[in-house]
């Protein structure tokens, strides 16, 4: 006898066909059909496990936050000083095919943000954690005696935010130029410039 979902296993299947679609055709023009279609159902399916588009949305949203998070915590688990910020920084760029699909959904959000509150108070909260992750981490690799102590930790915590943005926007405009073996250099360069000077 085939196993049956439970609720939250479903929940995640139409998750994961939301981000597929999202990925696909960006945001505005993910509908409720399109996702069931993609998980070979119909729209009242979906409506068991959901109130509406904007119900699924948001939870899908969140819920890759969430995703993007833990893939970090991951990355860094038994790794300490400058490894751990490597490994911290890579978590978060587009290198492989989750993370890619996670760098779709994620400028699909941010474009259909304009004119959104709702959605760019979403994106606000994001960067915040971003900022606040960043300073701490920088904060403690420069007690450490890893980092110059003349570096500014709140200048390079936006500059850590700022220069994963540009590199996942670079990799969508030019995916054959930002190879993840370049993203992995310019990271690691970035790392070396803030590194304690002999």
């Amino acid at each position: 006898m085939p196993r049956v979902a439970n609720h939250d296993e479903r929940r995640m299947e139409v998750c994961e066909a939301a981000w597929t679609v999202i990925a696909r055709d960006g945001l505005e023009s993910t509908t409720l059909r399109g996702i069931a279609h993609e998980l070979g159902m119909t729209t009242g399916v979906l409506m068991h496990y959901f109130r509406d588009r904007d119900d699924l949305l948001s939870f899908a949203i969140d819920e890759l936050m969430n995703r993007l998070d833990s893939r970090v915590e991951q990355l860094v688990l038994d790794k300490t000083g400058i490894p751990y910020l490597e490994a911290a920084l890579l978590g978060g760029l587009p290198i492989d095919a989750k993370s890619q699909r996670g760098w779709k959904v994620w400028l699909a959000v941010t474009g259909a943000s304009v004119g959104k509150p709702h959605l760019l108070e979403k994106q606000r909260v994001r960067y915040a954690r971003q900022r606040e992750r960043a300073t701490a981490t920088l904060k403690a690799l420069q007690s450490q005696g890893l980092l110059d102590k003349r570096v500014n930790i709140v200048q390079e915590a936006d500059t850590i935010v700022e220069m994963i943005d540009g590199i996942g926007i670079g990799w969508f405009i030019d995916p054959l130029r930002y190879t993840a073996e370049r993203q992995t250099a310019i990271v690691q360069r970035y790392v070396e410039s803030m590194l304690v000077r002999k």
